[in-house]
């Protein structure tokens, strides 16, 4: 029983005797807000052990932006009606909820709701097979592997449906000292590592297996409060055998906030234009600042037809291309925006 995305989701707990149990677990009404910090800073994947020091005092955070991290009640979630045996629900900023339940030896997810350039609008129900997330105690040392399966539904391509299924690793795999910037360092913090792989078949456009990889790493002051104080999460959607993504992203989020700010939120996903859609000659690509973004057409099979490395305009002939359904990705600076159209 495992789960998946992206996307998606911060799990956890806290305690006082550094493990997470269900005594710990985060109740309802239990908030973090937190920084939006540099998505492209290092995560440390190989920094594990007992004793050891993840450093992120150079770390910038984007200017004003905060995210709440939050546990609410499932029924009062838009999609309560699709998790009804979900007893909390996590939420992380707007975009991002996962539904679980626990009892005293483990912690279960029913599933989570997300947003993604790629997918659009994602509801992901394990209804087949629950995914284990922990297995309470849970301390330095522990570690829990499950799989999982259910449906997922998305809204990229119009309203669709496919059956789900992956397979989770968690583990607590470091237990030492988070360093932030200002002068902020915080001993006794653990560690919990956490990679969902979700594979389903997406027959509308691409005809062929997608799969989602999200990893993430979550810090948690266990002294202090039963939320992470700092998290950092990737997430990777594929289509299986093609060699380029479809998305590429990172998320980093900090209780504490730090001098470093940098001037653009690079994190946010490229918001852009493309029309007329169906297209005869031309296609128009509009959004802001998009000069030396790369662009990539892919038709139905997931093969690139077109790729244009420096993007200095605001066209792109496709007067070559035969008829058909097509996707256009458009990149920068490690972000990635996909979006559909169609050739007469």
């Amino acid at each position: 029983m495992k789960r998946t995305l992206l996307f998606v989701s911060l799990l956890t707990f806290s305690s006082l005797n550094a493990q997470l149990t269900q005594t710990n677990e985060p109740a309802i009404g239990e908030s973090s807000s937190m920084f939006l910090c540099d998505s492209n800073y290092t995560n440390y994947a190989n920094v594990t052990g007992s004793g050891v020091t993840w450093d992120y005092s150079q770390i910038a955070r984007y200017n004003g932006e905060m995210r709440t991290v939050q546990v609410v009640d499932p029924t009062t979630t838009p999609n309560a009606a699709s998790f009804t045996t979900a007893a909390k629900a996590l939420e992380l900023g707007t975009n991002i909820v996962t539904y679980f339940d626990s009892d005293a030896s483990s912690r279960f997810s029913q599933g989570f709701v997300f947003t993604e350039p790629t997918l659009g609008d994602v509801i992901a129900t394990f209804d087949s097979d629950l995914l284990t997330q922990l297995t309470y105690p849970f301390a330095y040392g522990n570690s829990v592997d499950d799989t999982y399966a259910g449906t997922i539904y998305y809204t990229t391509f119009g309203p669709t449906s496919a059956a789900l299924a992956g397979n989770s690793h968690a583990s607590i795999d470091g237990e030492g000292t988070l360093v932030l910037p200002a002068s902020v360092s915080i001993a006794n913090v653990l560690r919990l590592k956490s990679i969902d792989t979700a594979i389903f078949n997406e027959a509308t456009i691409f005809n062929s297996d997608i799969q989602v990889v999200r990893e993430q790493y979550e810090y948690y002051d266990l002294a202090n409060q039963n939320l992470p104080i700092f998290i950092h999460s990737h997430i990777v959607v594929t289509q299986v055998g093609a060699t380029q993504p479809l998305t590429n992203s990172s998320i980093i989020l900090s209780k504490y906030t730090t001098d470093n700010v940098m001037g653009i939120n690079e994190n946010q996903a490229i918001e852009v234009s493309i029309y007329p859609s169906p297209a005869t000659d031309v296609i128009n690509i509009k959004g802001a600042n998009l000069n030396n973004a790369s662009i990539t057409i892919y038709d139905q099979s997931g093969k690139a037809v077109k790729s244009i490395s420096d993007f200095a305009g605001d066209q792109i002939s496709v007067s070559d291309l035969v008829s058909g359904i097509y996707m256009i990705a458009v990149e920068m600076d490690g972000n990635r925006s996909v979006s559909k159209f169609i050739k007469k």
